[in-house]
């Protein structure tokens, strides 16, 4: 192994690519990468490779990292080259292209000031990412912590932006719905309460918010962190989301009466993050989801000033769902009914329409 290849190795076995691109050229290199939902095999190694126009600056293979299986049956035609480091002779660029068993990841680092290395990284990035890059669709985030410190992870969900509000839900969420999307649009902080029944589309209409608003982060946050979101390392990360919206589902935990007092009530948390000493500088939307009844909930949340909205979701009166069901090609429904009563006829094969998902989960 060359001493400069050996040295980009870390202590746990690792390759480093910016070590070994500092190592070997000794200067900080610029990097641009991508992941492509690409299900791994063989033939689709060959293809993704041999889209990347390796000798336009001599590229070299200086390192492969390989998948094989032990079984003594195994053919050798199965074993993958998954990881491949590639080296130009001719410009200080590297190239590293991982396939995963369901995606693939490649990264290119290059010497920021050639010009010429440059346009070939964001030309080859681009044929790569119109070429096997997925269709945009609307992202929310996932609140995580380790030890003390917090980040988010994107989850893309479902495109509902058109979903007509009228059509699924009932007359008296219009001015419902209107309250909230002014309170996103003028960044305005409080508590939003969503609530009723499984099934009348509190989850569908938090995605149809989030599709909507495509500039405003929408933070999915685990019901275990609540109690963690006024400590002194959650500070400075809500300082760099200002004017999100902090979504908790199945809040009903949360959200209960303190007159009952148990180690599960957060809700002076909530409240301090919502109408708090420095609220009106975060303009911060706690939006929570539950399905007990309204009169368990502390009152606190409910102070006029505080909630943005409460609304009860309810199904659809008789006319409303026979509307709707008309129009998804389901006249035979009848009654009141909820919207996953309606939109889960499809389930039942009861024509070739394709489903239509409602909920974060399909649960």
């Amino acid at each position: 192994m060359k001493p400069k290849l050996r040295e980009a190795f870390t202590e746990y076995g690792s390759f480093n690519l910016d070590l070994y691109f500092a190592i070997t050229y000794n200067s900080l290199g610029s990097d641009i990468i991508s992941n492509f939902p690409i299900r791994r095999s063989k033939n689709i190694i060959r293809s993704f490779l041999s889209d990347i126009d390796f000798d336009k600056f001599h590229f070299e293979t200086i390192y492969k990292t390989w998948n094989t299986k032990d079984e003594k049956s195994e053919s050798i035609e199965n074993d993958l080259a998954i990881g491949t480091v590639y080296r130009s002779s001719k410009r200080k660029c590297v190239v590293h292209v991982h396939f995963g068993e369901t995606e693939v990841s490649i990264r290119f680092v290059y010497d920021t000031n050639d010009i010429e290395a440059e346009k070939w990284v964001l030309e080859t990035n681009h044929s790569l990412r119109r070429k096997y890059g997925e269709e945009a669709s609307p992202v929310f985030k996932v609140l995580s912590m380790e030890g003390e410190s917090f980040s988010t992870n994107d989850v893309k969900t479902e495109d509902f932006s058109t979903i007509g509000i009228s059509d699924n839900y009932n007359d008296d969420f219009l001015e419902i719905n209107e309250l909230i999307v002014n309170s996103i649009t003028n960044a305005e902080s409080g508590v939003i309460l969503l609530h009723g029944e499984a099934g009348t589309g509190k989850t569908t209409y938090i995605k149809h918010l989030i599709a909507k608003f495509k500039d405003t982060e929408f933070i999915f946050v685990q019901n275990e962190y609540i109690k963690n979101l006024l400590s002194p390392a959650f500070i400075p990360y809500l300082l760099k989301h200002r004017n999100s919206v902090l979504i908790i589902e199945d809040a009903e935990k949360e959200v209960r009466s303190r007159d009952a007092e148990t180690e599960d009530s957060v809700v002076s948390t909530l409240l301090q993050i919502a109408d708090g000493l420095f609220s009106d500088y975060l303009c911060i939307k706690i939006l929570c989801t539950f399905n007990a009844d309204i009169s368990n909930i502390d009152k606190a949340l409910l102070r006029k000033g505080r909630v943005i909205a409460n609304y009860k979701f309810e199904p659809l009166t008789s006319e409303k769902a026979h509307c709707l069901s008309t129009k998804l090609g389901a006249p035979h429904l009848s009654g009141s009914l909820t919207l996953a009563n309606i939109y889960g006829f499809r389930k039942k094969n009861f024509n070739s329409t394709p489903n239509l998902p409602l909920g974060f989960g399909k649960r």
